[in-house]
Protein backbone atom coordinates (compact mmCIF):
# COMPACT_ATOMS: atom_id res chain seq x y z
CA UNK A 1 0.00 0.00 0.00
CA UNK A 2 1.19 3.48 -0.71
CA UNK A 3 1.37 6.16 1.97
CA UNK A 4 -1.46 8.27 0.46
CA UNK A 5 -3.84 5.31 0.66
CA UNK A 6 -2.77 4.57 4.24
CA UNK A 7 -3.28 8.23 5.23
CA UNK A 8 -6.75 8.24 3.65
CA UNK A 9 -7.72 5.07 5.53
CA UNK A 10 -6.43 6.57 8.75
CA UNK A 11 -8.39 9.80 8.19
CA UNK A 12 -11.58 7.86 7.43
CA UNK A 13 -11.15 5.89 10.65
CA UNK A 14 -10.70 9.14 12.62
CA UNK A 15 -13.80 10.66 10.97
CA UNK A 16 -15.88 7.57 11.75
CA UNK A 17 -14.68 7.60 15.35
CA UNK A 18 -15.50 11.31 15.62
CA UNK A 19 -19.02 10.71 14.27
CA UNK A 20 -19.51 7.84 16.70
CA UNK A 21 -18.35 10.01 19.60
CA UNK A 22 -20.64 12.86 18.50
CA UNK A 23 -23.72 10.64 18.30
CA UNK A 24 -22.83 9.13 21.70
CA UNK A 25 -22.51 12.65 23.16
CA UNK A 26 -25.97 13.57 21.84
CA UNK A 27 -27.44 10.36 23.31
CA UNK A 28 -25.85 11.11 26.70
CA UNK A 29 -27.07 14.71 26.69
CA UNK A 30 -30.63 13.66 25.79
CA UNK A 31 -30.65 10.88 28.37
CA UNK A 32 -29.36 13.17 31.13
CA UNK A 33 -31.85 15.92 30.30
CA UNK A 34 -34.79 13.56 29.81
CA UNK A 35 -35.24 14.67 26.20
CA UNK A 36 -36.37 12.49 23.34
CA UNK A 37 -33.43 12.13 20.98
CA UNK A 38 -34.29 13.77 17.65
CA UNK A 39 -33.31 12.36 14.28
CA UNK A 40 -30.19 13.90 12.76
CA UNK A 41 -30.70 15.65 9.44
CA UNK A 42 -28.82 14.69 6.27
CA UNK A 43 -25.78 16.64 7.51
CA UNK A 44 -25.74 14.93 10.90
CA UNK A 45 -27.17 17.98 12.72
CA UNK A 46 -29.56 17.45 15.62
CA UNK A 47 -32.25 20.13 16.08
CA UNK A 48 -33.91 20.74 19.45
CA UNK A 49 -36.76 23.00 20.53
CA UNK A 50 -37.34 23.47 24.25
CA UNK A 51 -39.96 25.59 25.96
CA UNK A 52 -41.38 26.96 22.73
CA UNK A 53 -38.69 29.35 21.49
CA UNK A 54 -35.51 27.76 22.85
CA UNK A 55 -34.39 26.26 19.55
CA UNK A 56 -30.80 25.14 19.01
CA UNK A 57 -28.74 22.61 17.11
CA UNK A 58 -25.87 20.31 17.95
CA UNK A 59 -23.38 19.33 15.28
CA UNK A 60 -19.85 18.11 14.80
CA UNK A 61 -18.70 19.27 11.38
CA UNK A 62 -15.16 17.98 11.83
CA UNK A 63 -15.65 15.04 14.20
CA UNK A 64 -13.40 16.82 16.70
CA UNK A 65 -15.69 19.39 18.33
CA UNK A 66 -19.24 19.51 19.66
CA UNK A 67 -20.85 22.68 18.26
CA UNK A 68 -24.01 24.27 19.67
CA UNK A 69 -25.76 26.96 17.60
CA UNK A 70 -28.95 28.98 17.98
CA UNK A 71 -30.52 31.72 15.89
CA UNK A 72 -31.44 34.81 17.88
CA UNK A 73 -32.85 36.78 14.97
CA UNK A 74 -33.67 35.65 11.45
CA UNK A 75 -34.45 38.65 9.27
CA UNK A 76 -35.86 36.33 6.59
CA UNK A 77 -38.52 34.99 8.94
CA UNK A 78 -42.10 36.20 8.60
CA UNK A 79 -42.41 35.72 12.38
CA UNK A 80 -40.00 38.62 12.93
CA UNK A 81 -42.13 40.98 10.85
CA UNK A 82 -39.08 41.90 8.81
CA UNK A 83 -38.95 39.27 6.08
CA UNK A 84 -36.34 40.04 3.46
CA UNK A 85 -34.56 42.70 5.50
CA UNK A 86 -31.13 42.70 7.09
CA UNK A 87 -30.61 42.88 10.83
CA UNK A 88 -30.99 46.55 11.72
CA UNK A 89 -27.90 48.50 12.70
CA UNK A 90 -29.50 49.63 15.98
CA UNK A 91 -30.17 45.97 16.88
CA UNK A 92 -26.52 45.10 16.19
CA UNK A 93 -25.34 48.06 18.28
CA UNK A 94 -27.55 47.00 21.20
CA UNK A 95 -26.26 43.43 20.98
CA UNK A 96 -22.66 44.65 20.88
CA UNK A 97 -23.22 46.80 24.01
CA UNK A 98 -24.68 43.82 25.86
CA UNK A 99 -21.85 41.59 24.67
CA UNK A 100 -19.20 44.07 25.81
CA UNK A 101 -20.81 44.44 29.23
CA UNK A 102 -21.23 40.70 29.81
CA UNK A 103 -18.30 39.30 27.81
CA UNK A 104 -16.56 37.65 30.77
CA UNK A 105 -19.76 35.88 31.85
CA UNK A 106 -21.00 34.59 28.50
CA UNK A 107 -19.47 31.69 26.63
CA UNK A 108 -21.82 31.87 23.62
CA UNK A 109 -21.60 35.31 22.07
CA UNK A 110 -23.58 36.59 19.09
CA UNK A 111 -22.29 36.72 15.56
CA UNK A 112 -23.86 37.86 12.31
CA UNK A 113 -23.88 35.06 9.75
CA UNK A 114 -22.79 36.85 6.58
CA UNK A 115 -24.32 34.20 4.33
CA UNK A 116 -27.81 34.02 5.88
CA UNK A 117 -27.87 37.39 7.69
CA UNK A 118 -29.04 35.55 10.82
CA UNK A 119 -27.89 36.80 14.19
CA UNK A 120 -26.79 33.66 15.99
CA UNK A 121 -24.89 32.42 19.00
CA UNK A 122 -22.62 29.44 18.99
CA UNK A 123 -20.07 27.71 21.16
CA UNK A 124 -18.05 24.52 20.96
CA UNK A 125 -15.94 22.16 23.03
CA UNK A 126 -13.75 19.20 22.10
CA UNK A 127 -15.55 15.90 21.68
CA UNK A 128 -12.65 14.41 23.63
CA UNK A 129 -12.31 16.72 26.65
CA UNK A 130 -9.99 15.88 29.52
CA UNK A 131 -11.79 13.86 32.16
CA UNK A 132 -15.38 12.65 31.96
CA UNK A 133 -16.63 13.40 28.44
CA UNK A 134 -20.31 12.82 29.26
CA UNK A 135 -20.23 15.24 32.19
CA UNK A 136 -18.33 17.83 30.12
CA UNK A 137 -20.82 17.60 27.23
CA UNK A 138 -23.83 17.90 29.57
CA UNK A 139 -22.29 20.88 31.38
CA UNK A 140 -21.50 22.48 28.01
CA UNK A 141 -25.11 22.22 26.79
CA UNK A 142 -26.44 23.50 30.13
CA UNK A 143 -24.15 26.52 29.87
CA UNK A 144 -25.16 27.11 26.26
CA UNK A 145 -28.85 26.98 27.18
CA UNK A 146 -28.24 29.46 30.01
CA UNK A 147 -26.59 31.83 27.55
CA UNK A 148 -29.43 31.30 25.05
CA UNK A 149 -32.02 32.08 27.74
CA UNK A 150 -30.08 35.23 28.66
CA UNK A 151 -30.08 36.43 25.05
CA UNK A 152 -33.73 35.51 24.44
CA UNK A 153 -34.70 37.58 27.50
CA UNK A 154 -33.02 40.75 26.21
CA UNK A 155 -35.47 43.50 25.23
CA UNK A 156 -33.78 43.88 21.85
CA UNK A 157 -35.19 40.44 20.87
CA UNK A 158 -38.70 40.96 22.25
Amino acid sequence: MNSAHTMLQSQLAVNLEGKRMFHQAVRSICSSAGWKEPQADENGVYAFTLEGDMAFTLASPDGERLLARAVLLDPQSEANGSAGQEVAADTLKAVMRITAARFAELKAVPALNQKTQELEIYDSIPLRPDGNANAAHIEFVEGFLNDLAFWKAQPVFN
